[in-house]
């Protein structure tokens, strides 16, 4: 049996790297025979053999396949070629639509081996994450367009898509709209991740209310329930703050003005927890790599140097839930940082920079109460958030690890429904 499994961005995004693990590690487990080929809509052909990139998930024996519209990141030549190269890859679905797989020959060899991954493959599942969605502008709507790329692939080639913890975001433009609902109507079995995402996808989308589904995001299933208790975790030598931070692209106010307000709010508060008891460290954790520069930037402001710890190795997977289990809290912009630290029994307070996926998310968890507005964040607020979730970490611990426990099973058994879906 083979298995494609799409939408794998980049093993540096901690969070994106936890969603497939868990997912393919569901797959093989019920069915232990599939072969699993990762199908990256980030990288093209090059870079597939980086190991910081690719060697995460090459090392849980998947094939890693890039795509033949990758982000402009990720393709190594100027604008003008990059967008030559976006537009090649719509020719070649065209052909592939008119001609089926005789038009693979005509082919170049990196873009058949990502049609012939797709059209040989038994299923082909869309990973869960926030790739829905376009809030304006050419670049977004190219974003959109590049995300429903492999959805576009595999329907041609004769694919019912399973697309498995998607959330539905913002789609601003009638462009937008109409793009997303030409591809998610038909040919598609959607699993959304939150309510909010329900209510859009049979409301905005027209998805046929039998072919869309709720299930928690899969990075739920990452860890086995650890046998940690918050009180080992606490008398282990003093308040261990973690934190993830993330640089957003603010809506209301700009970058410049959002980004002033975020550090200065994240490092008064964080400064007040470490003048109030010498025995309080403060951790950043690189969940995504890219936010290292504005995690210094708040460590600076802090000041308090001494009693800052920086995680900057290449964590895998257990190694991050190990520093996870090490804390007494969170404080988390990336909402993947959340989910793990929740999949352990570690209580977050969320810096909400997306609300479909944020607010959806500790609704399933109960947390709702805990997020904070990346754009309205105020240091006193934070405080007294990080004071009532310390004060009542025991039993949110306790609870956490019981819905956890949950969804894992209602994961697994989406997934095992999804297989034998036609």
């Amino acid at each position: 049996m083979h298995i494609a499994i799409t939408h794998m961005s980049r093993d540096t995004n901690r969070g994106d790297f936890a969603i497939f693990a868990a997912l393919s590690s569901l797959l093989k487990s019920a069915r232990p025979e599939a072969e699993i080929t990762a199908v990256s809509v980030e990288l093209g052909h090059i870079g597939l053999d980086d190991l910081v990139e690719t060697g995460l998930t090459r090392s849980l024996g998947c094939e890693v396949v890039g795509t033949p519209a990758p982000s402009r990141r990720y393709f190594y030549g100027p604008g003008w070629q990059w967008g030559l190269r976006l537009v090649q890859a719509e020719i070649v679905l065209w052909m592939a639509s008119a001609l089926g797989p005789r038009a693979f020959r005509m082919m170049p060899k990196t873009t058949r081996r990502f049609f012939e991954v797709l059209a040989n493959a038994d299923v082909v599942v869309a990973k869960g994450g926030s790739y829905i969605h376009a809030q304006g502008g050419w670049r977004e709507l190219v974003f959109l367009w590049r995300m429903l790329y492999p959805i576009r692939v595999a329907r041609t080639l004769g694919h019912e898509v399973k697309m498995l913890g998607v959330s539905i975001g913002e789609l601003e433009s009638p462009g937008a709209r109409w793009l997303a609902r030409m591809v998610l109507r038909k040919g598609i079995h959607l699993w959304v991740r939150e309510r909010i995402s329900l209510k859009k996808a049979r409301d905005e989308l027209h998805v046929a209310p039998g072919n869309v589904r709720l299930m928690p995001d899969v990075a739920f299933a990452t860890a086995v329930r650890s046998s940690m208790t918050t009180d080992i975790r606490a008398s282990d030598g003093g308040l261990r703050i973690g934190v993830t931070v993330r640089l957003h692209q603010f809506a209301k106010c700009g970058l410049r003005e959002g980004r002033k307000r975020y550090v200065l709010a994240l490092s008064e508060a964080l400064r007040y927890f470490l003048e109030q008891d010498e025995s309080t460290t403060v951790v950043f954790i690189p969940q995504v790599s890219d936010d290292l520069p504005i995690a210094r930037e708040v460590a600076e402001r802090i000041g308090i140097h001494s009693r800052i710890e920086f995680i900057e190795g290449d964590l895998n997977l257990e190694d991050l839930l190990a520093t996870y289990s090490s804390l007494d809290v969170l404080v988390g912009a990336r909402l993947h940082s959340v989910i793990l630290a929740a999949t352990v029994g570690v209580p977050s307070v969320h810096v909400i920079y997306e609300g479909s996926k944020s607010y959806g998310t500790l609704e399933l968890l109960e947390m709702t109460e805990y997020g904070i507005a990346y754009e309205e964040i105020d240091a006193s607020d934070l405080v007294l958030l990080l004071e009532r979730t310390l004060a009542m970490r025991s039993k949110l611990s306790v609870d956490l690890l019981a819905r956890v426990d949950a969804m894992r099973t209602q994961i697994e058994e989406s997934i095992e429904y999804a297989l034998v879906l036609q």
